[in-house]
């Protein structure tokens, strides 16, 4: 019988051991796959590579036509021999703890217990600077001094116990803003334009937006009573109304201010050598006298005789 089921070493058992294609037991039938039929046991009794399936194939999920129960794993049949693991069912199995300085899943395999060789700090935070790290064995270290220096967060900029920090971008930081810097909410900034004189920025009262508030009329006439003056943000205001008479705005050379300049007698006088003629805002200017026995006429000094005379100075 031992040559039809392959490669099998003699019999070793007093029954017939699952799937392994020998014939344990030297019945001539080998796994009972024949005769075995499926049963809700967590095994596949009849070796056709399913556990527990059911008459209408609910593979690893109900067993038996008539009752439709959930075959639920166990601890054994799972490996596991710590922890808490899903017994395929909706619940959950306890498989215990370990003992004798094993640590569950000390051995890379979850929920089987094994001696455990924790890594050394230098290892497990090799690259890191915050947080806590595991030391492969269900304790702990902390990375550099635990914590980030802020702006900066541990994992802040995308890698998990590095602190790091990862700038708004650009069009979020400036949204609403158009001059001025911003904070990248890293410890940097970003510029968001500039503005065109007059505005300034923050010039309306808004930080980081171009305007200008223009000064009152009050204020930018104070002193003026005629012209235009500036309101500080491209506009004018008109102070008073026009001057009267000889009077003009800033004449007498004060800007937007009525006033005359006098005009001197170099100026006024021309040919006259005598006499008196206006000076421009009012008043007279004197052009000269003439000397004793003359008489001053249309300017000119004239004797008593109808000659002229010199002006008096004259040699």
């Amino acid at each position: 019988m031992d040559g039809s089921f392959g490669s099998c070493q003699p019999a070793t058992a007093s029954r017939e051991l699952p799937c392994n294609d020998c014939d344990d037991d030297r019945d001539g039938v080998g796994d009972g796959s024949a005769s075995t039929p499926e049963t809700c046991n967590g095994l596949d009794d009849d070796c056709d590579g399913r556990i527990d399936e059911g008459s209408q194939g609910w593979e690893g999920e109900v067993c038996g036509l008539s009752s439709n129960a959930c075959c639920a794993a166990t601890c054994a049949s799972l490996g596991k021999n710590c922890g808490s693991v899903s017994d395929g069912c909706g619940g959950t199995l306890n498989c215990g703890s370990c003992q004798g300085g094993q640590v569950c899943g000390g051995g890379g395999v979850a929920n089987v217990c094994a001696t455990c060789s924790s890594v050394s700090k230098e290892t497990a935070c090799a690259g890191k600077n915050c947080g806590t790290v595991a030391d492969g064995c269900g304790g702990t270290y902390t990375c550099g001094t635990g914590t980030c220096t802020s702006p900066q967060t541990c994992g802040g900029g995308g890698t998990a116990n590095v602190c790091g920090c990862n700038p708004i971008p650009l069009a979020t930081a400036c949204a609403g803003k158009n001059c001025g810097t911003v904070p990248n909410g890293c410890g940097g900034t970003y510029a968001c334009g500039t503005c065109t004189s007059p505005q300034t920025c923050g010039g309306s009262g808004t930080t980081n937006v171009c305007g200008c508030t223009p000064i009152s009329q009050a204020t930018a006439c104070a002193g003026k009573n005629c012209g235009t003056v500036s309101n500080g943000c491209g506009g004018t205001y008109t102070c008073g109304s026009a001057c009267s008479g000889f009077l003009s705005c800033g004449g007498g050379g004060t800007p937007n201010v009525c006033g005359c300049t006098p005009r001197p007698a170099s100026q006024v006088c021309g040919e006259r050598e005598c006499g008196s003629v206006a000076n421009g805002c009012g008043g007279l200017v004197t052009c000269g006298t003439c000397v004793s026995g003359s008489t001053c006429k249309a300017g000119v000094c004239e004797t008593n005789g109808g000659g002229f005379s010199s002006m008096e100075g004259d040699k």
